[in-house]
């Protein structure tokens, strides 16, 4: 797609882009999901370490490890959606086009 093209110009869709920016949101969810996730046995671990008189950051850690489980999916899902209304937007467009197209051609020429 150009940026420079003239106000009477036709609307060009690059359908290869669109797939490709479809994926990138895929993996992106993918690896929010991986990160979000952490590792979850982490506190315990800590706990174990360090002994109970680290206990309040033992309960920051989980509720740190909480909250980023829930941000991070959150923003995974919301990629997951990007992705999704990007490839129905290309079918969808492909569809009209492809009926634009044949509308056209059926049509006779007086």
């Amino acid at each position: 797609m150009s940026d420079n093209l003239g106000a009477g110009a036709p609307f060009r869709v690059d359908y290869t882009e669109l797939k490709k920016f479809a994926q990138e949101h895929d993996l992106n969810a993918e690896e929010l999901t991986q990160w979000a996730a952490g590792d979850p046995d982490f506190p315990e671990r800590y706990l174990a370490t360090h002994g109970k008189v680290n206990f309040g950051t033992y309960l920051k850690i989980r509720e740190f490890m909480a909250s980023k489980q829930i941000a991070g999916t959150a923003f995974a899902e919301h990629n997951l959606q990007t992705s999704t209304a990007l490839r129905a937007a290309v079918t969808a467009t492909k569809a009209t086009e492809e009926a634009n197209a044949a509308a056209i051609t059926a049509t006779k020429m007086v």
